[in-house]
């Protein structure tokens, strides 16, 4: 009774097969999720026709309406379902859908899943954060020569040290 398993998507099945087939194959490597799409396009344009799928309809006797396709098997179950026991589990349930279409609850998106929030990165890169300034002014110019200042002091330190240490170990040679 279903048209487009018979004969549309049991093919794209075995087109969509043959595609990754062909694909790892050619590129000796495993399918990512990066290719199904295109995979996937490749074999539905095969399949693809209104062919296809009025023949699934014809097969399954839904269009044109072929009365021999369904036998008395078919119309045996049927008559099983209407009977009195079915017919009030049936009232049942539909009163049950009724009530619960009677009390509407709204769920947003929100209440399942939350709105996720964005979370500031800083990129600071090992530096300290500060303020913007007009370093021309004479404050900053001063503290900035300052810096500047023992900076060079610290590698004057560093560069007298290894000089010393590289003498020293030349010398105890």
């Amino acid at each position: 009774m279903q048209p487009l398993d018979k004969t549309v998507l049991g093919v794209l099945e075995t087109y969509y097969s043959e595609e990754i087939r062909c694909f790892m194959r050619l590129h000796q490597r495993a399918v990512t999720h990066f290719d199904i799409s295109e995979l996937f396009g490749k074999a539905y344009l095969k399949v693809q026709s209104g062919e296809r799928a009025v023949k699934g309809f014809r097969m399954t006797g839904i269009y044109p309406c072929r009365r021999d396709v369904f036998t008395e098997d078919f119309i045996a179950a049927s008559q099983v379902l209407n009977t009195v026991e079915h017919q009030a589990k049936k009232n049942a349930v539909n009163e049950e859908i009724s009530a619960q279409n009677q009390v509407k609850m709204v769920v947003l998106p929100e209440d399942i899943v939350p709105i996720p929030l964005l979370k500031k990165t800083q990129g600071t890169r090992g530096r300290k954060s500060g303020k913007a300034k007009l370093i021309t002014s004479t404050p900053n110019k001063e503290e900035l020569e300052e810096s500047m200042n023992q900076k060079e002091k610290r590698d004057s330190v560093k560069k007298t040290w290894t000089k010393q240490n590289f003498f020293k170990n030349i010398n105890e040679e």
